[in-house]
């Protein structure tokens, strides 16, 4: 006969035969309860079988005899506590590392998560008043049909301890230099696409238990979101520890894990790699297909196209002209006698042999490569050393950000690739319905960090991308009356090099192939964006004397975001919100910056 176990009492026990009633509900204080942490045990820190006491708040494994739990209700005289699951590090890590394993299976769940017992009498507690918990544990439920409310909802929610907020505007606590990582998580929910997969699609895709499932990063990451827009919290904010601890495993202590304060670009790059590949995908940027042009139709890059290439993943043109110099190559040359003379001389002189001499050559090679991106990588042009300061005060340097963009302008430009001198020129190919801007602000050396503070000044709204489009077959984008000016073969061409050509082998008619180009042509001249958020830098004002020379550690981040309904711009800086005037957005030390198309968002 096999030994019960000790954390869990068998099935058939009397004590699962009491009443559902339970006398000690008014003891729960909901303004303890949070399900923001991590699912660890307080006295254990075991991460299975995990009950959260709906008295203190605090987490404790098993509810049998001499269980932390069991011991816990007998020594404070907490009687209810609510079933939470937990997380087995080892499975999850072994069942993300199987994604793209072809079969699948279904493990049994854990069938106490969203249960309430009362210990030590351990019974199973049933009653209507404890909706509002289990609605604050599981989140209200989203599908495609209320989707759309998010984005029109005007009502303010209410917390337990009276303070209103908006939902999908609540900021994230600070947790020892986070707000680097906190400003992402807020700018990725205000994406509609993407902020929509994590709350309704990545569920049907990756439900609880299916092996291969979704990396441990993508399921908190899902968890967060959906915590963000939801309207039934019990305390106003969000606490990423369960998100910023996976951060800080995953990258291996590069971020969120230190206590120092990072760059939101680089982690915003990092953050949408990982999520592409915890969804079953390649990189998200740099592990993204790179090819030359003639194999332009060749295979695709490692792992299936996700939502992050779905919304962010565009295409570049990069062309490469280097000059090379060969050394000591040995060149045969005529030995030529200039010397003057008579004609009898020069009849009877002889022919000069030829000397073999070595000497250097350099050849000129030129290669085109087409690769795949979802973040654009700008310099900020260096300030200037001297300036006329007419005003009398501190001047701050200004750039349009179309100066910023002119590096895909596809003009050449000089750089260097491994000590060899090479020009450089970048054309973007394909536009993505998102478009992330990094704007390099730092440079790092072996003394100090330096920070550009130059404003990049850019519209709010109607931001044309339009200039630095070229289209597959070359150059930019044709006009309407163009294409009507263009020969049968010319239209041809254009149809084929941009993907449509069994549009050009099937029409006849050169008014329906001017139809379809013009088609083609709307399509890829979609090209004004509108600005969706803005993550800022901002520097202290001692930064810079003595003592204080690390612009990056000392500095802070926020980040704007706009509500679509009221076409109000807020300002969200850790737990802070308030409104900001969009006239103002322009004018900030920028570092981030995200643009979708007209009308998408």
């Amino acid at each position: 006969m096999k030994r019960a176990r000790s954390d869990e009492p068998p099935l058939s026990s009397s004590l699962c035969d009491e009443p559902s009633e339970c006398p000690y509900l008014e003891t729960i204080d909901r303004g303890s309860i949070s399900f923001d942490s991590p699912p660890i045990c307080t006295t254990t820190l075991a991460t299975t079988h995990i009950y959260t006491c709906l008295v203190c708040g605090q987490f404790y494994r098993g509810r049998g005899k001499n269980t932390p739990a069991y011991n816990h209700a007998l020594e404070e005289g907490h009687y209810v506590f609510m079933g939470i699951g937990g997380e087995d590090i080892e499975n999850s890590k072994s069942s993300s590392s199987s994604l793209s394993s072809s079969s699948s299976t279904t493990i049994p769940l854990d069938p106490t998560v969203g249960k309430f017992y009362c210990l030590p009498d351990n019974y199973e507690v049933k009653s209507s008043t404890l909706n509002d918990i289990s609605l604050a544990f599981t989140g209200p439920k989203y599908s495609a049909a209320n989707l759309p409310l998010l984005d029109t909802n005007k009502s303010l929610s209410r917390d337990n301890f009276g303070s209103k907020y908006l939902p999908g505007f609540q900021g994230l606590n600070n947790l020892r230099k986070t707000d680097y990582i906190s400003v992402v998580v807020v700018a990725l929910c205000h994406v509609k696409p993407f902020r929509n997969y994590f709350l309704v699609e990545f569920d049907q895709e990756f439900p609880l238990g299916r092996i291969p499932g979704a990396s441990p990063l993508a399921r908190k990451f899902s968890r967060l979101v959906k915590q963000v827009w939801s309207g039934n919290r019990f305390k106003a904010g969000v606490d990423p520890h369960d998100f910023i601890n996976c951060c800080s495993s995953e990258s291996g202590k590069r971020f969120g894990g230190s206590g120092k304060q990072g760059e939101s670009g680089e982690f915003f790059s990092w953050l949408l790699d990982m999520l592409s590949r915890g969804l079953g995908g390649g990189g998200g940027g740099g592990g993204g297909k790179k090819k030359k042009k003639k194999k332009e139709g060749a295979g695709a890059g490692a792992g299936a196209e996700t939502i992050v290439q779905r919304v962010f993943g565009g295409m570049v043109e990069i062309k490469t002209t280097s000059k090379r110099v060969k050394k000591n190559v040995e060149v045969v040359e005529e030995n030529v006698d200039d010397r003057g003379g008579s004609d009898e001389e020069s009849a009877s002189a002889t022919v000069p042999a030829p000397v073999l001499n070595k000497k250097k050559l350099s050849a000129t090679t030129t290669t085109t490569t087409t690769t795949n991106f979802v973040q654009l990588s700008l310099s900020i042009p260096q300030k200037p050393l001297f300036k006329a300061d007419t005003a009398g005060g501190l001047i701050i340097p200004q750039e349009p950000i179309s100066r910023v963009l002119e590096k895909f302008s596809g003009v050449p430009q000089e750089a260097t690739s491994r000590g060899i001198t090479c020009l450089k020129s970048f054309s973007i190919t394909k536009l993505p319905d998102y478009v992330i801007i990094h704007l390099g602000r730092f440079k790092k050396n072996n003394f100090f960090v330096e920070k550009n503070s130059t404003i990049v000044t850019f519209p709010i709204q109607n931001l044309d991308l339009g200039p630095y489009l070229k289209t597959k077959g070359g150059g930019n984008v044709p006009k309407v009356d163009e294409i009507q000016k263009m020969s049968i073969k010319e239209l041809k061409l254009f149809l084929t090099s941009n993907g449509n050509a069994s549009l050009s082998s099937t029409m006849l008619e050169k008014s329906d192939l001017v139809n379809a180009v013009v088609t083609l042509r709307n399509h890829l001249a979609e090209t004004k964006y509108d600005l969706v958020a803005n993550i800022i830098h901002d520097s202290p004002a001692e930064v810079g004397k003595e003592g204080k020379r690390d612009p990056l550690e000392e500095g802070t981040y926020r980040v704007h975001v706009r509500h679509g309904a009221s076409s109000t711009w807020f300002e969200i800086q850790d737990l802070h919100i308030q409104e900001s005037l969009k006239e103002l957005i322009g004018l900030s030390e920028s570092y981030v910056l995200i643009f979708g198309k007209a009308g998408l968002n």
